[in-house]
């Protein structure tokens, strides 16, 4: 996971449960999350539980810190 300042992220697949997330409900300065659980059920279960908008593209990202490569 990345600092949880303003963006979260996990690839874990299937091993982290829905309820793993339930720590950064509501989290004041957490403002984009990208999840991913191994299945849209439950990605839409933990998406629905934070409330929060999608991360941006990486194009975007690249432009907004002034940088040449996302890798």
């Amino acid at each position: 996971m990345a600092d949880a300042s303003d963006f979260a992220e996990t690839g874990a697949g299937s091993h982290l449960p829905v309820d793993a997330i339930v720590a950064f409900v509501d989290h004041p300065t957490l403002e984009r999350a990208g999840i991913w659980l191994g299945s849209q059920r439950r990605n839409r279960d933990a998406e629905d539980l934070l409330r929060l908008p999608p991360p941006h593209p990486h194009t975007q990202f690249a432009t907004m810190h002034e940088l040449t490569r996302v890798l």
